[in-house]
C-alpha cells in the first residue's frame, strides 16, 4: 500500500478524496510544509498532493520544480501553470478549475505506479523474490486501476477489471457482485473463467459479507476472499475470489482485491454520476421540447393533459394529478389526471391548507414524503388503499409568486421512493407548466371576451352564427334534430323613451338572465342584436323548443320593473324553426325570423313555429291596455 501526503489549505475536494482513497486502500496524511516531507525511502514511495493556495506562491513552486521534488507530486494549481519538461513522470498538474477527487486520485495513483516500478527495477541485495513480486503486482494493479478508471460506462469498466484480474491473479477465479441491499438484489456483473455453478458458490460469501457490513461476518473458507465495495459509507457490492488453485497467494491477492474494490466503487460512482448527468440532459431536452409544445397550444385542457402525461413519464409514476386553485372558493379541484378512478377525479375537492396538496398550495413549497404510512397528513384509509408506493411528491404551480395549482405524483412504477432529484426536476416542469396554464387561461378569457356581449354576458351575434354553423354540421352528420328560437322584447323602444336607456339596459340584462336560466347546458344563448335574442337547441325538435319558449315567455311576463314611483312589465315574442334535410344555417335562421315576425303580427306575447308558414302556439290573452305604463 502507499501513502498520499496532502500539503496546503483545506479545500472542498479533500473530504471526498479522503473517502475515495480509503476505499482504494490508500493512506492519507496532512503535512504543514514541504520541510515536513521526509526524503523518500526507495522501497516506500510517497505522493505529495499540494493544494491550490500553496501553489499560488509561484516562486515556491518554481523552486520545487527546479530543484526536483523528493517525492512524486500532484499540483492542484492555477490553470495557466506550465510544467517544465524535466518534471515529466515526477509531477502531475490538475488545474484548479477541474479539481475533483477522482481526477486527483488517478493522477496520484499513476505517479505512484511509476515510482513502484522504479523501485522494483532498482537492484537491491536485501530484496526477496516475494517482495519483488509484490511490488511488481501492485504496480500492475495500479496500472489496471487507471485503465478501469478510463471507462465511462460501468459495464465497460467491469469488463476491463475482470480481464485484468484474470491476468494478475491467475490461476485464481474472481467474480464481481453489485447489490445486496433492500430493493437491489445481488447480481454478478462478470466473472473470470467461472461457471454458473461457481458464481452461485461465490455469491454466498458475498451475501454474508454485505449482510454483516460494517461488521465482519464469519470467516469464509480459506480458499475464498471476499472484499466489500464501499460507496458513501455503505457496502454496495463485493469482489470475491476463489483461491482453490493457489491458496498460498491469499495475503498478496487480498491487497490486490482491496485496491480493485476501491476502483470498482469509483467506477460505480462515476457511472452513476454519468447516468445522472445523461438523464438530466435528457430531462432538460424534454423540458425544452415540452415548453415549445405548450407554447403552441391554446386549449387549456389540452395543456393540462400534456403536463400530466409528461410529468408522469419523467418521474416514472403510475399516478399523477393536476389540481387548479379556485380563487373564490379557495379550493383545489382535479383538472387532469392519470391512474385515478373517475369518481375520485369528479368528486375530489381540497380546501387550502388541508391535507398534503392543500398544505403545498398554502405554503407554496414542494413536499416530498418518503413514507406515506407514517405521515400524519394522511387519513388511515388513504395510507394503504390509495397508494402502492412508499412515497409521494407534491409541487406547487406558481405564477408571479402566487400559487395557481398543485401537481401530485405517486406510485413509482419500480416501487422506489422519490428523490431530491425528482423534486428538482418536477419543480422545473411545474414552473413551465404554470406559465403555460396562465397563458392558455388568458387566451381563453380573451376569446370569451371577444365572443361575449358586454352588456348581457351572453354570446354575441358573430359567435352565435359561428356556433350555428357547427351545430348544423353536427346535426347533419348525427341525424339528430336541431331547433332555433328567435326572441324579441315587445315595445322595447317605449321602455327607452319613457324610462331612459339605463332602464332599458336593466331590462336587457334581466331578460338575458332569465334566458340563461331557462336554457339547458348544451343550449347556446346569444344577444342577436338590440332587443333581439336567439337560442340554438341541439338534439331538440320544434315541440321541445316550443315547450322551452313558452316557459321562458311566461317567466318574462312575471317580471316587474320599477323606476321612481312607477312600475311596468314587459312581454316577448318568439319564433321557432327546426332543421330539415339540406337546410343551410342561413335559411334556418331566416325561417325562425319569419316565425318571430308572425308572432308580432298576430298580437305579440306569443310563440310561433315555422311549418311552411308560421303558426302560433296557444297563448294566454295579453293583458288589456299597454303593459308599459
Amino acid at each position: 500500500m502507499w501513502k498520499a501526503l496532502i500539503l496546503g489549505p483545506d479545500a472542498d475536494w479533500m473530504p471526498p478524496f479522503a473517502e475515495l482513497a480509503s476505499q482504494a486502500g490508500v493512506a492519507i496524511e496532512r503535512v504543514r510544509s514541504i520541510d515536513d516531507v521526509q526524503p523518500r525511502a526507495t522501497n516506500k514511495p510517497r505522493v505529495v498532493i499540494i493544494a491550490h493556495g500553496l501553489t499560488s506562491d509561484r516562486s515556491a513552486i518554481d523552486a520545487l520544480l527546479t530543484t526536483g521534488p523528493v517525492h512524486p507530486c500532484v499540483l492542484v494549481a492555477d490553470d495557466d501553470l506550465i510544467l517544465p519538461p524535466a518534471s515529466q513522470g515526477r509531477v502531475a498538474l490538475v488545474p484548479h478549475s477541474e479539481a475533483n477527487p477522482a481526477r486527483i486520485l488517478s493522477e496520484a495513483a499513476a505517479l505512484n505506479a511509476l515510482a513502484v516500478r522504479d523501485v522494483a527495477d532498482t537492484p537491491r541485495t536485501d530484496d526477496t523474490p516475494s517482495s519483488q513480486r509484490r511490488l511488481r503486482l501492485m504496480g500492475q494493479a495500479y496500472d489496471l486501476a487507471l485503465e478501469v478508471a478510463s471507462h465511462l460506462h460501468f459495464d465497460g469498466a467491469m469488463a476491463a477489471l475482470l480481464s485484468g484480474l484474470s491476468r494478475l491473479l491467475t490461476p485464481a477465479r474472481v467474480a464481481v457482485f453489485i447489490g445486496g441491499r433492500p430493493g437491489h438484489p445481488l447480481r454478478s456483473v462478470g466473472e473470470t473463467q467461472a461457471s454458473g455453478e461457481l458464481i452461485s458458490r461465490l455469491a454466498e460469501p458475498a451475501e454474508r459479507l454485505l449482510a454483516a457490513y460494517p461488521d465482519v461476518p464469519d470467516a469464509p473458507p480459506a480458499t475464498i476472499i471476499a472484499t466489500p465495495v464501499v460507496l458513501g459509507g455503505s457496502a454496495v457490492g463485493a469482489l470475491v475470489a476463489d483461491l482453490s488453485a493457489c491458496p498460498e497467494n491469499r495475503a498478496l491477492y487480498e491487497d490486490v482485491l482491496r485496491v480493485m474494490a476501491g476502483c470498482t466503487a469509483n467506477s460505480l460512482q462515476n457511472s452513476q454520476e454519468h447516468e445522472r448527468m445523461h438523464q438530466r440532459s435528457h430531462h432538460m431536452s424534454v423540458l425544452h421540447e415540452l415548453g415549445r409544445r405548450m407554447a403552441s397550444i391554446t386549449d387549456l385542457q389540452e395543456i393540462l393533459d400534456l403536463i400530466v402525461d409528461q410529468a408522469s413519464k419523467m418521474a416514472g409514476t403510475e399516478r399523477c394529478s393536476l389540481m387548479l386553485l379556485d380563487d373564490q372558493t379557495q379550493t383545489l379541484r382535479i383538472r387532469a389526471a392519470k391512474g385515478l378512478p373517475e369518481e375520485v377525479i369528479e368528486s375530489a375537492e381540497v380546501r387550502l391548507g388541508e391535507g398534503v396538496c392543500g398544505h403545498v398550495a398554502a405554503t407554496g413549497e414542494p413536499l416530498l414524503i418518503t413514507d406515506i404510512r407514517r405521515d400524519p397528513r394522511f387519513a388511515p384509509g388513504e395510507r394503504h388503499e390509495c397508494y402502492n408506493g412508499p412515497s409521494l411528491l407534491s409541487v406547487p404551480l406558481k405564477f408571479r409568486g402566487s400559487v395557481t395549482g398543485v401537481l401530485n405524483l405517486s406510485n413509482k412504477t419500480d416501487g422506489a421512493r422519490f428523490s431530491p432529484a425528482d423534486e428538482e426536476l418536477l419543480c422545473l416542469l411545474a414552473s413551465q407548466a404554470a406559465v403555460a396554464i396562465e397563458n392558455a387561461a388568458l387566451y381563453r378569457s380573451l376569446c370569451e371576451l371577444a365572443a361575449t356581449d358586454g352588456l348581457t354576458g351572453l354570446y354575441n351575434h358573430q359567435h352565435f352564427f359561428s356556433r350555428l354553423r357547427g351545430a348544423v354540421s353536427l346535426a347533419r352528420r348525427s341525424g339528430q334534430p336541431l331547433a332555433v328560437i328567435m326572441i324579441d322584447i315587445d315595445h322595447f323602444k317605449r321602455v327607452n323613451d319613457r324610462f331612459g336607456h339605463a332602464q332599458g339596459d336593466t331590462v336587457l340584462r334581466a331578460v338575458a338572465s332569465l334566458l340563461r336560466g331557462a336554457a339547458r347546458k348544451e343550449d347556446i344563448a346569444a344577444r342577436y342584436g338590440g332587443e333581439e335574442f336567439a337560442v340554438i337547441l341541439p338534439n331538440t325538435g320544434a315541440q321541445g323548443a316550443t315547450h322551452l319558449a313558452e316557459r321562458f315567455r311566461a317567466r318574462v311576463q312575471e317580471l316587474e320593473f320599477r323606476r321612481d314611483d312607477r312600475s311596468f312589465s314587459i312581454t316577448v315574442s318568439l319564433g321557432i324553426a327546426d332543421l330539415e334535410p339540406g337546410l343551410d344555417p342561413e335559411v334556418l335562421l331566416d325561417r325562425a325570423d319569419q316565425a318571430l315576425y308572425a308572432a308580432k303580427s298576430q298580437g305579440r306575447n306569443r310563440t310561433c313555429v315555422y311549418e311552411g308558414t308560421a303558426t302560433a302556439a296557444p297563448v294566454a290573452p295579453e293583458p288589456e291596455g299597454d303593459p308599459i305604463n
